[in-house]
């Protein structure tokens, strides 16, 4: 067999699959060509990997690369699969974006490698100016090792001096400044307050300024940064600064050149580099101080009634209180940031007055201690006569207004009700009384009880004390009595309770004594004989005594009009005694004395034993008197023997006249 013709034949059928295959594909929307400059073994390196040829379909081991330097239409190309054999003549589909990225991946790289590669590429060939031909071939080597370091070695060593310097780099874009992302405080505006930072990662020299803030000056010496800030300017701002060299360079153009049959090739552009930053704020030297006055204020009320027993729950919620005023003094000799003295200790500063939300705020002050002193306090609530320290400072978050919040107590009422007798002094027991609204009670959502409601009740008790503990708000009251103590007369005064406008004190103390008129009774005294019947048209005395000896004299009743009766009236609480002064006529005067009893609470006891008055508070007793028996004297002996012996007389004449006449 001729195995050269054989050979030619086999390889005119490559060529003219080759040409078919090439023919079938799509036409590439941009391709380019590869331009390979080759250093030849200038730069050699070890390489223990399998090399793929794609276009013929073979592998093979290796154990070395060289170096050469790629490009495509006059773009700088990098190698990224020095594991695969390259044809200049097969001509590369240019990809970019997420197609660029689709190549890379497939490829054998991640996400985070290509963005490494774009960041060596940003860093190594071109930047600083460098376009030798070492760092576009420590470049390429550096790129290589992001996926290949593992079998890569006898680096040269020119090379890796660069290397070394691309490797710095990437250090100091990806290591952050000593005061990055810090708040860095200056005590004022003006130079005389400007601030010096130190870098002591050593990397701000390397950093460049991205931010521009009118009348902040940024001052860059090496590692070192001063810092100041007019007057007049932002009192807080960032200072921005990017890794290396500007953003604004940057343009993340990821380029990968593919062909099937061909090696891999990337250009990567400026990726945005990182970005440090850090704030400065001035101090502010002077601020406010906001008084926040709250109290408690009528919400809402509950009224209930069980029987006679009414009660008014009374909810409040506090609200902002209008028209406390203050007086703000200096706590301390208040000075401005030149040590200057601006308000000396003792010194009153401003005068403040709460408006309708309860707030107030006092002009602006230099930084210090100020006494907040309450000089008037909100109608209707506890003046606060404590002095309130407030120190004016800057807060950790810049707040420059101090703010305070300061409760009043409510005013509140105290009744102080005492039910006696008018007559004696005394408590009484069981009066029953009412406090009742005398206007429309208003709470913070408008009317909340209408006038004349029944608020509470309240019964006296054993000592006499009306007790009424509601929490009642301020306003304008009626007190009236409901019921009065048994045995006494209602007491119909209505007493007024205004409890409107407190004057500086902490309670509205009420005081009241409320008295009642007894139900005096009176005693009927009957006078009977010993058949219980009426002496009348007979004139009799009766006494009612102190004492139960009967000698001290209250006063003495005569019946009038010859009744048979006489009537003690008006008879207050005490014990009392009755007996006869004169009697009747014709009857013996009784020695008996009567007990009378007239209670607390109007009962009455007649020797000691409990007895009902009638409707009219009277109570009938009755005094038996007897006869005088008759005195038998001698003239009436003589007198009736006289009549006996007239009709014996007379007798005997009219029977001997009868006697005659017969005859």
């Amino acid at each position: 067999m001729n195995f050269k013709k054989l050979g030619k034949k086999l390889f005119i059928l490559v060529l003219l699959l080759t040409s078919i295959f090439r023919i079938s594909m799509p036409i590439l929307a941009a391709t380019g060509n590869v331009s390979l400059d080759t250093h030849g073994d200038r730069w050699r390196m070890g390489l223990s990997t399998v090399f793929y040829d794609r276009y013929l379909q073979t592998q093979r081991n290796i154990t070395s690369i060289r170096i050469d330097n790629f490009s495509i239409n006059g773009q700088n190309a990098y190698c990224v699969e020095p594991n695969v054999e390259i044809y200049p003549s097969i001509a590369m589909e240019i990809l970019d974006g997420q197609a660029a990225l689709n190549a890379l991946h497939t490829a054998g790289y991640s996400d985070s490698q290509i963005n490494e590669m774009a960041l060596i590429s940003s860093l190594g060939y071109g930047y600083a100016n460098d376009f030798s031909e070492e760092m576009n071939a420590a470049t390429q080597v550096r790129i290589w090792q992001v996926h290949f370091g593992d079998v890569i070695s006898n680096i040269p060593a020119d090379i890796q001096a660069r290397i070394d310097v691309i490797n710095e780099r990437i250090r100091k874009m990806n290591t952050s400044l000593s005061f990055e992302n810090q708040t860095v405080e200056l005590n004022g505006y003006g130079e005389k307050y400007a601030v010096t930072l130190e870098d002591t990662n050593g990397i701000l020299s390397d950093y460049v300024l991205n931010s521009s803030i009118a009348g902040v000056h940024v001052e860059k010496n090496g590692n070192t940064l001063r810092l100041w800030v007019e007057k007049g300017s932002a009192e807080s701002g960032t200072i921005t600064f990017d890794g290396l060299y500007s953003r604004n360079e940057a343009n993340n153009n990821c380029i990968a050149y593919f062909n099937p049959q061909n090696q891999t090739l990337a250009s990567f552009g400026k990726t945005t580099p990182r970005q440090a930053s850090f704030n400065y704020r001035v101090k502010e030297t002077e601020g406010r101080i906001q008084v926040n006055k709250i109290g408690e204020a009528l919400k809402s009320t509950a009224v209930t009634t069980e029987e006679k027993k009414t009660k008014t729950a009374f909810e409040y919620e506090e609200i902002g209180l209008e028209n406390t005023q203050f007086e703000v003094i200096a706590a301390e000799d208040i000075k401005d940031p030149a040590g200057d003295i601006v308000y000396k200790q003792d010194e009153k500063v401003d005068t403040i007055t709460t408006d309708q939300t309860g707030v107030a705020l006092t002009k602006d002050l230099p930084f210090g201690k100020y006494i907040l002193k309450e000089v008037q306090a909100t109608v209707g609530y506890v003046q606060n006569k404590d002095p309130i320290e407030v120190e004016l400072q800057i807060s950790e978050d810049g707040q420059t207004v101090v703010q305070k919040d300061i409760k009043n107590e409510r005013v509140k009422i105290e009744l102080d009700l005492e039910k006696v007798s008018a007559s004696t002094k005394k408590p009484l027991q069981n009066a029953l009384y009412g406090l009742y609204l005398k206007e429309d009670l208003n709470g913070v959502d408008g009317i909340v009880l209408p006038k004349d409601t029944l608020v509470e009740t309240s019964y006296s008790n054993e000592d006499g004390k009306i007790v009424f503990d509601g929490d009642f708000p301020l306003a304008l009251y009626e007190l009236k009595e409901i019921e009065p103590c048994p045995g006494y007369a209602l007491n119909t005064e209505i007493i007024e309770i205004d409890a409107r406008n407190p004057k500086d004190t902490n309670t509205i103390h009420i005081e009241k004594v409320l008295e009642n008129d007894f139900n005096t009774i009176s005693i009927c005294v009957n006078k009977v004989n010993q058949n219980n019947n009426v002496i009348k048209n007979n004139r009799f005395e009766f006494g009612l005594y102190k004492d139960k000896e009967c000698k001290e004299l209250i006063e003495s009743k005569i019946n009038e009009d010859n009744a048979g009766y006489v009537q003690f009236n008006d008879l207050d609480v005490g014990t009392y005694y009755i007996k006869e002064i004169t009697a009747p006529n014709g009857y013996k005067l009784s020695d008996e004395v009567v007990c009378v009893q007239v209670k607390e609470y109007g009962q009455v006891l007649i020797n000691e034993k409990e007895v009902k008055t009638d409707e009219e508070r009277v109570y009938s007793l009755s005094y038996k008197n007897e006869r005088i028996p008759e005195i038998q004297t001698g003239l009436q002996n003589n007198i009736t023997l006289f009549v006996a012996l007239i009709a014996i007389s007379g007798a005997t004449i009219l029977i001997y006249l009868v006697r005659k006449y017969k005859a």
